[in-house]
């Protein structure tokens, strides 16, 4: 008999697979390599998988009957703040694997030092590497401000896997500046060079915000009149008119209002000499949260771009079932109770002077699925803005983001049909901040795979394997591939992000 004691197979009645020959579920089983962490085949018959238990001895078999097994969730806009004290990297990973979460790339804006220089950028990799403390695995963004466009080249060879810059001043730091339509324009022409992804909040300042005298700065109206959807939309076409010039991978984040949509169609419509590839992102809270549920004071609903009214939240799931670049992302920024304003005092409420930011990243999967339902989208769906496309746009497409032979084994197995409430006690994030607590969710994360280990298991929480989360970097290339990329994806619709 043939001993197969460094394989693991995990059966279920509903694996989510994505191969050449079938992209549907299955009633199976993913055979898993403990060599390197790869899957090796995908059954699609019981008489598969009995023949390989017949030829197998001491291997793990994992059965998780009706629970869907599919590939990993991946969140392309996380703030870790290393460095700041409201986060680490031992408790965003852990906390995004008990969401399903098997990868997440960290923004450059607000750790301490922002990853806006190689030097500040390799002390953060220094820092993710130490202590043995990554769940899951993490990647970087690096960020562009309006006076580091020479370290850009050295960040890119270094492994980001892309750039990431904002337009508002309203949201810019003495380590983090904005961009200007000049700067933006230099940060176009660096970038397409290196064929590095740009991405670009879009939410921009027209004109200094003006606080009536009287105002009431508890209510949530007063800051939301102050962010008008024009800010997101001006920005969102400047942007668009600067890029016809260049041929790169343009991606448009945090966006909150649904006027995007025909912008970006426009857009996709025109065929010029020199087009870039074009994807966009908005975060959980714009399509799971509405103006009129945020009371006086409730500052944890704070963030910017502002969650926009119930009209707009049901167009923007109108706008993603016409698209399929669309990713979904946590936007996970946390922050303490005297930033949010939720302290006693005189401040206490206050929106304009609470941080912006909301802590989700954890129960990502259940309240993206449950709007999913109400919405008419499927558990595909799901895969695609929270796995297939995240993976694309950050450049690991080659081996994560699908159930496939030779991508690793990540998984993320829930329950879809699981009704339960978010509560501040199974949190496992810093600063237990979020205006989710106490809402009921459908769907529950029971197991998180990264390389055929578990790092998140709902059933034994406290005897999971060691972490084997490591630091993702992207591999440079030369400039005769980058000539060679960009003749190759003429025209490829598959290009996409």
């Amino acid at each position: 008999m043939e001993v197969l004691e460094l394989d693991s197979l995990f059966l279920s009645k509903r694996i989510l697979v994505d191969t050449d020959e079938c992209k549907d579920f299955v009633s199976g089983g993913v055979l898993v390599s403990n060599i390197d962490g790869t899957i090796k085949r995908i059954f699609t018959s019981q008489e598969e998988i009995n023949s390989w238990m017949f030829r197998s001895t001491g291997a793990d078999v994992y059965d998780f009957k009706n629970k869907i097994i599919m590939s990993g969730l991946i969140d392309a806009n996380v703030n870790i703040c290393s460095g700041s004290g409201l986060e680490d990297f031992s408790s965003i990973t852990k906390a995004a694997s008990a969401g399903g979460y098997t990868c997440i790339v960290d923004n450059p804006m607000f750790s301490k030092p922002a990853s806006t220089t190689l030097k500040n950028l390799k002390a953060k990799i220094v820092d993710a590497r130490s202590k043995n403390s990554l769940n899951i695995d993490v990647g970087f963004w690096g960020g562009v401000t309006r006076d580091n466009h020479d370290e850009l080249i050295a960040m890119a060879n270094q492994g980001v896997c892309g750039f990431k810059a904002i337009l508002n001043p309203q949201d810019s730091h003495p380590d983090f500046s904005h961009l200007c339509k000049e700067d933006l324009k230099k940060a176009l022409e660096v970038l397409e060079e290196i064929n590095c992804v740009f991405a670009i909040k879009p939410d921009m300042e027209l004109k200094e915000p003006i606080i009536p005298e009287n105002a009431n700065l508890k209510d949530y109206n007063t800051y939301l009149t102050m962010k008008h959807p024009s800010m997101e939309k001006c920005g969102i076409e400047m942007v668009l008119d600067l890029i016809k010039e260049h041929k790169m991978k343009i991606h448009l984040t945090d966006l909150s209002s649904s006027e995007f949509a025909p912008l970006i169609q426009k857009y996709r419509n025109q065929k010029t000499p020199k087009q870039s590839t074009l994807s966009v992102e908005t975060s959980l809270h714009y399509l799971s949260l509405a103006s009129e549920e945020i009371g006086s004071g409730m500052t944890e609903y704070k963030c910017s771009p502002p969650i926009r009214n119930g009209k707009n939240k049901r167009q923007l799931w109108d706008s993603m079932k016409m698209y399929d670049f669309f990713n979904i992302s946590s936007s996970h920024l946390p922050s303490s109770i005297k930033t949010k304003c939720l302290i006693g005092g005189r401040n206490r409420g206050n929106f304009i002077e609470a941080a912006n930011g909301i802590s989700s990243l954890q129960f990502g999967l259940p309240i993206f699925w449950t709007e999913c339902r109400k919405n008419r989208m499927s558990i595909h769906d799901v895969h695609q803005f929270m796995s297939c496309n995240p993976a694309k746009l950050c450049g690991f497409d080659k081996n994560k983001g699908k159930l496939k032979p030779g991508y690793d084994a990540d998984f993320c197995i829930w329950d879809p049909d699981e009704e339960w409430t978010i509560t501040k006690e199974a949190t496992l994030f810093k600063n237990i901040i979020s205006p989710y607590f106490g809402k009921t969710v459908v769907g529950r994360v029971y197991a998180t795979v990264v390389r055929g280990y578990f790092v998140y298991d709902a059933n034994r929480p406290n005897e999971t394997d060691e972490p084997i989360g490591t630091v993702v970097l992207k591999k440079p290339m030369k400039r005769s591939e980058r000539a060679i990329r960009f003749t190759d994806n003429d025209n490829n619709e598959d290009d996409e992000l």
